[in-house]
């Protein structure tokens, strides 16, 4: 049974407990009163002693109805933590999706672009990022639990992009001294990271541009027309070359 499984287990229990206890505190009186018209000669004063000796379980009922605002007021911090949570992964993916439009922008937050040819590099740890974020967001929220992670990890491992960025950015989650979770999130991504290296990682394929391959074509194209031009101009040359004597 999941964390979360368990959490809404007790809350509910706890719910419930409540609603029964505050029912029973108010159909006590009518079923006192119902109890003298049932039962001949008993009397309120023998009722008041009998109230009088529940009274610490009225205590405890009421310290049960405590405890469930407290367990509320908890689910509602919670709640209010998610969506912040919620915002700020949106906010992520807005300037994420700008960076991989255009991976230019990235210069404005300090990493460095050299041309066309660091497009897709660029794009490949952004998205790898992203997964991180969303991964590290839902385990901190309850949503994944420690195995769930071990396994993504596992795929992200297996090529050179997912090492790369987790070598480079792996210090800042270990860092974090707020959050035990992160600090938990990080440790099971250091410990597969281990795992994986024992295994050479899968090569990041990068294409050659467009405009590379039409220059390679046009290098192609042009020694051909220059080994045709030179072969015919053979031809010719034996073609007309005057005959022995």
């Amino acid at each position: 049974m999941t964390r979360r499984a368990r959490r809404t287990i007790l809350i509910v229990s706890i719910a419930l407990g409540v609603l029964l206890s505050t029912a029973l505190l108010l159909l006590a009186p009518v079923a006192m009163g119902s109890l003298v018209k049932v039962i001949p000669g008993l009397d309120w004063a023998l009722l008041s002693a009998i109230g009088q000796a529940y009274g610490s379980v009225a205590a405890l009922l009421t310290a049960l109805s405590l405890a469930g605002v407290v367990v509320s007021i908890l689910v509602q911090a919670r709640s209010v933590r998610v969506a912040s949570e919620q915002t700020w992964r949106t906010t992520q993916l807005e300037l994420a999706k700008l960076c991989i439009d255009d991976p230019k922008l990235v210069q404005a937050e300090g990493s460095p672009w050299r041309g066309p040819d660091d497009d897709l590099p660029l794009k490949l740890q952004i998205l790898a990022n992203l997964w991180i974020e969303q991964w590290r967001s839902m385990h901190n929220v309850g949503l994944m639990d420690d195995s769930e992670i071990r396994r993504l990890a596992q795929y992200l491992f297996t090529g050179e992009v997912g090492r790369r960025h987790w070598a480079m950015h792996s210090s800042g989650y270990r860092a974090d001294r707020r959050n035990a979770r992160t600090r938990d999130f990080s440790r099971i991504l250091d410990e597969e990271l281990t795992r994986a290296a024992l295994k050479p990682a899968v090569p990041t394929v990068v294409p050659r541009p467009a405009s590379d391959r039409k220059g390679w074509l046009l290098a192609v194209a042009a020694g051909a027309a220059l080994a045709l031009g030179v072969a015919v101009g053979r031809s010719r040359s034996g073609h007309h070359k005057p005959g022995r004597p």
